[in-house]
């Protein structure tokens, strides 16, 4: 018995002690004679037990037992046959109290058991079959339907919540005939068998069920039971939907399923929102991966507004990680593995020893203070840089540096600020160090040349990229990289030259062909762009878009109007692209492309 209940006990007590002492002060004793028959009576004939289970008339035991054993027989039409009889026994106004009570609880062991092994079902039936705990033996189907409205869900958690009480009730004796069943019943959906200690693990298991409407518990049972598409979608459509629930747990709960659904297939990025999330989850678990940080990055051209986005995930995640322990408390033992995952993933923390959340707790307490610092300064230093404030992004670097002295992103701007500078010293001497460390080759030597290189200091850069050359595939493409920085940093001249080398090591490679007619087409070339193109041969369609504005910028408008028909309607996802290709079609008065466009 918990805390609570102990007072409310002991304030009962009080109570009654109170009353029939203030009776016999006062000799009303036939008063106290009546109240402590009345107390005897409620306690013994209606609180307990023993007494309930006696109570069921006799003349529907061999009824009752019948229907107790079908139970036994886990046929699908057994628990057809005692739901049938059970709703008709229960239709009559006039059936007792207690045959009532027990008949409803074990229809709710039946509907219980029903929703667990059943056949998996659609719309409510197979929400509802989403609450089963880990779902037991509904694991490998996912519903047509993934989107379910806040009231549905509620309506779902507090049904299958007061299933599971009623398994607990049953299987501690509230109804004689069935406490074997319901214990039964309990060991097949939990592993274990029925104890003294089942109570407060059925009280915390109905408590996570209800709380917060039941959307905790459906997206964290969905995860743990390998769902990650519909926990996904599920957390999603919350996020959007006006709801009582704190926004900041529904956010939580999306970045948690974000997050496991990241963890087993990267997503692909095939619009502005995909690429945002895809950002995010970068800065939550790895935030050296893909060189995003790096100014020497083929993201440079929107490196502001990425590092803007990133100051904004790494603020974000100090306050997830808060509420992911917050949820963890109010869930913990049923979904740890799931927390410590994510956790584990945020923080970098990956031994096995960290599955506990007291551990998390003493671990946030402990470093919650500098987490994550060194990258906001990074990302500090980056805004600075891209604003001209090159001192300034040094001393954010350096300070970043200070917390960690093998930050690869820090390490790998130093030299491009110093470059920006002018410090020739310092510059040389950021350039040697980081190509001293091992560790950040390939990436530093081109990330030295490029500094160099940027300042117009060929015959520098050119001794990184030498060294660059000697491991196995870069012989072919140190003159690409050379070109997509120069073409990011807006040289495209220079670019320009790179990739012609580049293309003329590898004339089949598409992407350096591609790369190359891009140069051709920033530096005015319109017709030798389009050159590049048509000898990719079979084309992507997006590339095929690319193709058609060379033809449209260089004059060949029949070709252009050729290459637009070429591409389906559906491809045309991007309002600014489809915008561009209607209004060329309009300028044209091109009726057939037209329709083309506007196909539903």
């Amino acid at each position: 018995m918990d805390r609570k209940k102990y007072i409310l006990a002991a304030f009962l007590a009080l109570l009654v002690a109170t009353t029939v002492g203030m009776g016999l002060y006062y000799k009303h004793y036939f008063v106290v004679f009546v109240f402590a028959v009345w107390l005897c009576v409620e306690f013994l004939v209606w609180r307990s037990p023993v007494f309930v289970t006696r109570l069921v008339p006799d003349k529907k035991s061999g009824e009752f037992a019948r229907l107790v054993a079908l139970f036994g027989d886990r046929a699908d039409a057994s628990d057809r046959q005692i739901l049938e009889h059970v709703t008709e026994r229960l239709l009559p106004m006039d059936v007792p109290a207690v045959e009532r009570k027990a008949l409803e609880s074990l229809r709710a062991l039946v509907e219980l058991r029903v929703l667990a092994f059943g056949e998996v079902g659609e719309g409510r039936l197979r929400l509802r079959q989403a609450f089963i705990y880990l779902n037991v033996g509904n694991v490998e189907s996912v519903p047509a339907k993934l989107s379910y409205e806040f009231a549905q869900i509620a309506e779902s958690a507090s049904l299958v919540s007061g299933l599971y009480w009623n398994l607990y009730e049953c299987a501690g004796g509230k109804f004689a005939p069935l406490t074997s069943i319901a214990r039964g019943l309990h060991k097949e959906l939990f592993g274990s068998e029925f104890s003294e200690n089942s109570r407060a693990e059925y009280e915390h298991l109905v408590d996570s069920m209800q709380r917060d409407g039941g959307i905790a518990y459906l997206i964290l049972n969905l995860l743990a039971s390998g769902q990650l598409r519909w926990a996904r979608e599920t957390a999603q459509n919350l996020l959007r939907e006006n709801t009582s629930v704190d926004e900041e747990v529904r956010s939580s709960l999306y970045w948690l399923a974000e997050m496991q659904s990241f963890s087993a297939e990267t997503p692909a990025l095939t619009d502005y929102d995909s690429c945002i999330r895809y950002l995010y989850h970068v800065c939550f678990s790895n935030p050296d991966r893909a060189g995003f940080l790096e100014i020497d990055s083929q993201f440079f051209s929107q490196f502001e507004m990425i590092n803007e986005l990133a100051r904004e995930g790494f603020l974000f995640k100090e306050m997830l990680i808060e509420k992911m322990l917050g949820l963890w408390a109010e869930h913990n033992h049923l979904f740890d593995r799931i927390f410590q995952a994510v956790l584990q993933l945020m923080a970098g923390q990956t031994s096995k020893i960290y599955d506990t959340l007291d551990y998390w707790k003493r671990f946030w307490s402990r470093e919650k203070e500098g987490f994550g610092r060194e990258y906001l300064y990074v990302v500090e230093g980056n805004l600075c840089f891209v604003n001209g404030h090159w001192g300034d992004a040094v001393l954010y670097y350096e300070k970043a540096l200070a917390i960690d002295p093998a930050l690869r992103s820090a390490l790998l701007n130093l030299p491009f600020c110093y470059a920006r500078l002018k410090d020739d010293l310092k510059h040389q001497q950021a350039c040697e160090k980081v190509a001293r460390m091992a560790e950040l080759h390939p990436n530093a030597l081109y990330a030295a040349g490029n500094s160099y290189l940027m300042i117009g200091k060929e015959a520098e850069a050119d001794t990184y990229y030498k060294a660059l050359e000697k491991y196995d595939g870069w012989e072919y493409k140190a003159d690409h990289y050379k070109s997509t920085f120069c073409y990011e940093h807006g040289l495209y001249e220079q670019a320009l030259l790179f990739a012609k080398r580049a293309h003329s090591k590898n004339p089949n490679d598409v992407v350096m062909r591609y790369h190359l007619s891009l140069c051709y087409n920033a530096v005015g070339e319109k017709d030798k762009a389009l050159e590049m193109v048509k000898k990719v041969g079979t084309a992507p369609h997006w590339l095929n878009y690319y193709r058609f504005t060379l033809e449209r910028d260089a004059g060949h408008h029949g070709e252009a109007s050729e290459t637009l028909l070429n591409l389906p309607s559906e491809y045309f996802d991007d309002p600014e692209e489809l915008d561009e290709a209607v209004s060329f079609a309009r300028l044209r008065r091109d009726l057939v492309l037209l329709r083309h466009l506007k196909k539903d």
